[in-house]
């Protein structure tokens, strides 16, 4: 029977198994109606070149499957080394990917040192700002009080100088009541003794005068210590700026 020599049914031998029996009984039927062969040759020879066909068409269809099992198992090797490949190639990436984040890393850490040292330098900055403000401050409670001095001063020689005049006009009023030299003395004694307290006043206004040019160099000077060093801050920042952007475009 077909089924017995022919036990596969892939689509490769389908058409061996279909069409073998059909030959087999054509080339039977060709020995069996010759005259010499059909005559000759017993049943039992006839059933064996049977089987020999049977087993030629096995052997054809199973090298067909065999060649075709070969080939898948060639395509099976090659798609497994396209994936060896492609394994290694992506254990390269993942190589490089974890150095460049060691990288990174690295800079993180020198941008965050860097970040720490400036903060460190701004705070000083802002202690020294501190500092020179609160001198500022005091130059100027210094500055105001001395100059509310020299406006005590003025005010206590014009009261002077207002009461020389109502002591010279009260003696004008009492000249015929005191001799007149007598008035006269004592008024030049009076001009004399405002006379000192002018010159005095006079001495101290130039010192006053020194002294308040003083305050004022010291408060410039000041100022341009202040600017200076709101100036290095500045600059410190954009410095700090510039590092972090170059660090976020790497």
């Amino acid at each position: 029977m077909p089924v017995k020599y022919f036990p596969h049914h892939s689509k490769q031998t389908s058409c061996y198994v279909n069409y073998g029996p059909i030959l087999v009984k054509t080339f039977m039927f060709c020995i069996q109606s010759h005259p010499v062969f059909g005559a000759e040759y017993s049943p039992t020879f006839q059933y064996t070149c049977k089987v020999g066909l049977h087993f030629s068409y096995y052997f054809i269809t199973s090298s067909k499957k065999k060649c075709l099992l070969e080939k898948d198992l060639s395509d099976k090797r090659q798609h497994r080394s396209q994936l060896e490949h492609d394994y290694e190639l992506a254990k390269e990436c993942s190589s490089q990917v974890q150095h460049k984040h060691i990288q990174l890393s690295d800079s993180s850490a020198v941008a965050e040192q860097k970040v720490s040292h400036i903060q460190d330098i701004s705070l000083s900055f802002q202690e020294e700002l501190s500092e020179c403000m609160n001198k500022l401050n005091s130059l100027q409670q210094v500055l105001d009080a001395e100059k509310q001095t020299q406006i005590t001063a003025i005010n206590e020689l014009e009261t002077t100088l207002c009461k020389i005049a109502t002591d010279l006009f009260q003696a004008k009023k009492q000249y015929n009541k005191i001799s007149l030299n007598n008035v006269i003395n004592e008024t030049r004694i009076t001009l004399q003794a405002a006379q000192l307290i002018v010159d005095n006043d006079s001495k101290e206004l130039p010192l006053l005068s020194k002294r308040l040019e003083q305050l004022n160099v010291e408060e410039k000077k000041s100022n341009s210590a202040l600017k200076n060093v709101l100036s290095i801050c500045l600059r410190l920042l954009e410095r700090d700026r510039i590092d972090a952007q170059h660090l976020n475009s790497n």
